[in-house]
Parts: structure tokens; C-alpha cells; sequence
């Protein structure tokens, strides 16, 4: 099942599908994650994480760009799901980006290798 998350209208907009077995979500994000946008991804990350989903996966495939300032809610994000027992992924970001994240103070729990993608998707 996939809904539109509420962002705000403008810089980002957010598509999220849920995993059959109900402890799963792809949040997809199109357009500018940046400072006037990175609250509402740290809203609907925590409302999902609330409704019982375990695994996130965030694609960020179409985002023209993504500040480092959401390194706090990646981190935030990703220590809720460990302590459940879960894990967040990180999918679509070059390696220059992954790099600004990681400088920033991405934590190290935040997956973003093909093979955590694999387990998640399989």
C-alpha cells in the first residue's frame, strides 16, 4: 500500500509504501531535503516508527539535494528503530552525499550498502 505523507507543499514531497508483513516501510522523497523541509521527514519518521514499522527504508533517489543538517533526524530515527530491534536504510544517495552525511555525524547504524537493502527487500 503506498500513501502521500503530509509535507509541507513546495520543496519535498513524500511517498510511503508499507511492507506485507506490516513491520516494513519505503518512504520515498522527491525534491529538497534541506533545513526548511528536514522537520517534516523527522515527523513522519517518527510517526511510522510509532505505528509499529521496524524497517525503514528512505529513498532518496529523487531528491535534487540533501543537506547534511538531517543527520540529527537520520541519527534520532535509526536509534528508536535499534532499540525495537529494527534498522534504517539509506538508498539512492551518490557517494559524495553519503560522504557529507557521514562528516556530519551520520551514525554508523544507518545502512546504506546494497546488501542491507537486499535483506530488507527480500
Amino acid at each position: 500500500m503506498t500513501q502521500a505523507a503530509s509535507l509541507p507543499a513546495g520543496g519535498l514531497t513524500c511517498s510511503v509504501e508499507h511492507g506485507s508483513g506490516g513491520t516494513q516501510a519505503t518512504v520515498r522523497l522527491c525534491g529538497e531535503l534541506d533545513l526548511n523541509t528536514v522537520w517534516a521527514l523527522g515527523a513522519e519518521l517518527s510517526r511510522l516508527i510509532r505505528g509499529g514499522q521496524r524497517h525503514v527504508i528512505l529513498d532518496l533517489t529523487d531528491c535534487t539535494s540533501v543537506s547534511p543538517v538531517c543527520v540529527g533526524v537520520l541519527n534520532r530515527a535509526v536509534g528508536e528503530l535499534k532499540s525495537a530491534h529494527g534498522m534504517l536504510a539509506l538508498r539512492g544517495l551518490t557517494e559524495a552525499v553519503l560522504q557529507r552525511l557521514r562528516n556530519a555525524g551520520l551514525h554508523p547504524g544507518v545502512r546504506t550498502t546494497p546488501r542491507h537493502l537486499d535483506l530488507l527487500s527480500g
